[in-house]
């Protein structure tokens, strides 16, 4: 998603940007080559920092198939053939989870996953969610041609301050991408041209909604599902997360877990840093995950960074935090760049 998103900005870039003397181009954008280049970037990636790093450590053995623990805490795969170990860390993610939206599994949806590997780009998109993922790709399908509306239950970005997500929705609207918050969607039906989605506004009226595709990227669900870890004595959560303790522990003494499938943070940089604790307690240790001063970053553009507390968790953990706010007009290293959105 990230070549995409920076393949997506240079498109928009052609045509929108602030310097004289500078030419400006509105060629459309050849969606085969730039899906090509992406799928190549990552095929090449995952060899040289997976499998070829996997190769170089003789006492790493690659097993392929699906593991299963029983009631007695023994792994095994699915063919019954025993993986006799002492220690486990579970790292099996999280996938896309939809909502209950009626009639959106009859009309038909793709997740972020099946978005970057359509086959053509669509006219139109409707994206469902306004978390990292949705407002990513909302913004770089939109920069690549299509019509883009977002449908957000809430603010955009609603863990970070309202006026994060309050300042960027105003720069995605003056893009073309139509944003809808703190919209509900009543159902939607399918149609001879795509999709139509029936839509409840803030301001109680009702609104349809015409695209030809629809992204679904309200929420994700831990991978956990028909692994025998309740079986095994492996505790879960509400949403089938595994429970562990600031040591990446489970409630089965040899069972660790850690990434998108403890339900937590779900970024990249959490899951390693975690992944490392749960290795490192595993073989004896006894480190903790802190994510009291967690950073969060939103490849939109202009991008969102964060980090520790909000405002309002400051206050609902009984801080009163002193505020300082600057626009970047302020800043000379954004007048020189030509671009002062955001603060």
């Amino acid at each position: 998603s990230k070549t995409l998103i920076r393949a997506a900005g240079a498109q928009h870039g052609r045509s929108h940007h602030a310097f004289d003397g500078v030419a400006r181009s509105e060629e459309s954008v050849d969606w085969k080559r730039i899906r090509s280049s992406k799928d190549e970037l990552t095929a090449s990636l995952r060899t040289a920092k997976y499998v070829d790093v996997l190769a170089a450590y003789e006492k790493i053995t690659l097993v392929e198939g699906r593991g299963v623990l029983d009631e007695h805490g023994a792994l095994h795969l699915a063919d019954g053939t025993p993986v006799p170990v002492a220690r486990m860390i579970i790292t099996t993610g999280s996938s896309p989870s939809a909502p209950p939206v009626p009639g959106l599994d009859a009309a038909g949806y793709l997740d972020s996953t099946q978005l970057l590997d359509i086959e053509r780009l669509p006219a139109s998109l409707a994206v469902l969610g306004a978390g990292s993922v949705g407002l990513e790709l909302a913004q770089a399908y939109a920069r690549l041609g299509v019509r883009v509306t977002i449908l957000g239950r809430s603010g955009l970005l609603s863990k970070e301050d309202p006026d994060v997500g309050e300042e960027l929705a105003r720069h995605f609207r003056d893009e073309g991408i139509e944003v809808l918050t703190w919209a509900k969607v009543d159902r939607i039906e399918r149609t001879e041209a795509g999709r139509r989605v029936h839509v409840h506004t803030s301001d109680g009226s009702t609104r349809i909604v015409d695209v030809q595709e629809i992204l679904e990227a309200s929420g994700r669900r831990p991978n956990t599902k028909d692994m025998g870890l309740e079986e095994a004595g492996v505790r879960l959560g509400p949403s089938g997360e595994v429970l562990v303790d600031s040591a990446q522990r489970t409630t089965n003494p040899r069972v660790f877990a850690a990434g998108d499938v403890t339900g937590g943070p779900m970024h990249v940089y959490v899951a390693a840093h975690a992944a490392s604790i749960a290795a490192e307690n595993a073989l004896g240790g006894s480190e903790a995950l802190d994510l009291s001063v967690l950073p969060r970053v939103t490849f939109t553009d202009p991008a969102v960074a964060s980090v520790g507390l909000t405002e309002d968790s400051a206050r609902d953990a009984g801080i009163e935090p002193i505020v300082s706010k600057l626009g970047l007009e302020h800043v000379p290293r954004a007048l020189a760049a030509r671009d002062t959105r955001g603060f």
